[in-house]
C-alpha cells in the first residue's frame, strides 16, 4: 500500500514539473521572461552610463550633452576667434594671444584665461571690454556700441550659409563731432536664437552695435578714417558636452584684465604709447 501511494505521489510530481516545463515554452511566458532580463540588464547599464573611466582605471563624473553652435570668424578690431555657445553659456578662443573668454548663466560674469601664462580674471559682464580691456582705450567713449546709432534694416545676402537681416547706415560729416560713424554695414543671423546676454557678449568682443542677435558680418567706417570689419567664415550646430563650459583650475587670479589678455612688455609698449599720444595731444594745447 505505501508503495503504491509513493509510486502515485511521483507520478503526481513528474505531471506536475512537465506542465511547469510546457508554461514555459508559452510565447507569453518566454516573452514576459525576456522582459524581465531586459529591464534588469538596462537597469543594470544605465547606473554606470554617468561615469566614465579614465586611463588610471578610475570611474569620473561625466557632463551631458547640449545643443549649440560653433562659428569661425576673423575681425580687423579683435582678431581671428572661435566662438562656441548654447542657450546658457558661451566659449570664445583667441588662438594668436592664447586667450580663452568664459561666462554662463545666471550671473553671466566674465572669466578671462591665459592659457600661456596660467593667469586669470573675473569681472561681471557690463565691465567687459573685450580683448583688449578697458586700461588700453585711450577713450571711454571708443567703443561702437556705446554710440547711438539708428539704424535701417534692409535686405542681405546669406553668409556663411545662414540667412540674415541687414542694417545700414550712412551719415554725411560732421565739423567737430566726436567718433562719428559715417556708413555702417551690420548683419545679423536670421534664424539663429541667440540669448540677450550672448549677443551683448559678441558685440562687445567686436565693439559693434548693441542689436539683439548673432553678428555675422560688419563693415563700419568712423570720422577718423578707421575702418572695423568682421566676417563669418564659418558657423554651423554643435553638440558639447557640458564640462566644455567648465572653468579651468590651475590658473593665477589677477586683479585686472591686462595683467592676462597681455604680456609684460606688451603692457609697456601701449602704455608707454598712450602716454606719448597724451603728451602730444598736451602740446598741441598749448
Amino acid at each position: 500500500m505505501l508503495t503504491r501511494n509513493w509510486v502515485s505521489m511521483k507520478l503526481q510530481e513528474g505531471t506536475k514539473r512537465e506542465q511547469f516545463v510546457n508554461s514555459l515554452c508559452c510565447p507569453y511566458v518566454l516573452r514576459t521572461c525576456i522582459l524581465i532580463l531586459t529591464l534588469i540588464f538596462v537597469g543594470h547599464s544605465h547606473s554606470a552610463c554617468g561615469k566614465q573611466i579614465d586611463k588610471g582605471g578610475k570611474a569620473s563624473n561625466a557632463g551631458h550633452a547640449i545643443a549649440g553652435w560653433s562659428l569661425n570668424q576673423k575681425s580687423a578690431y579683435a582678431g581671428d576667434n572661435k566662438i562656441h555657445f548654447t542657450a546658457t553659456a558661451i566659449k570664445i578662443e583667441h588662438p594668436q594671444r592664447n586667450i580663452i573668454v568664459l561666462s554662463s548663466a545666471p550671473d553671466w560674469t566674465i572669466h578671462i584665461f591665459n592659457t600661456m601664462t596660467k593667469r586669470s580674471f573675473s569681472t561681471k559682464i557690463d565691465k567687459w571690454y573685450g580683448l583688449y580691456g578697458k586700461g588700453m582705450m585711450i577713450t571711454s567713449d571708443s567703443y561702437l556700441s556705446d554710440v547711438p546709432v539708428k539704424l535701417k534694416e534692409v535686405a542681405g545676402p546669406p553668409v556663411a550659409g545662414l540667412a540674415t537681416k541687414a542694417y545700414a547706415y550712412a551719415s554725411p560729416k560732421k565739423r567737430g563731432l566726436k567718433n562719428q560713424i559715417l556708413k555702417l554695414e551690420y548683419y545679423i543671423a536670421k534664424d539663429v536664437m541667440v540669448p540677450e546676454k550672448i549677443s551683448y557678449i559678441i558685440n562687445r568682443l567686436y565693439n559693434a552695435p548693441r542689436i539683439d542677435g548673432l553678428p555675422l558680418k560688419m563693415t563700419c567706417d568712423d570720422i577718423s578714417g578707421t575702418t572695423l570689419e568682421l566676417q563669418t567664415t564659418s558657423c554651423k550646430k554643435n553638440t558639447f558636452d557640458s564640462t566644455f563650459f567648465e572653468l579651468p583650475k590651475g590658473f593665477a587670479a589677477m586683479k585686472d584684465d591686462q595683467s592676462v589678455l597681455m604680456s609684460s612688455g606688451s603692457i609697456r609698449n601701449m602704455r608707454l604709447m598712450v602716454e606719448t599720444f597724451d603728451a602730444l595731444g598736451g602740446l598741441e594745447k598749448k
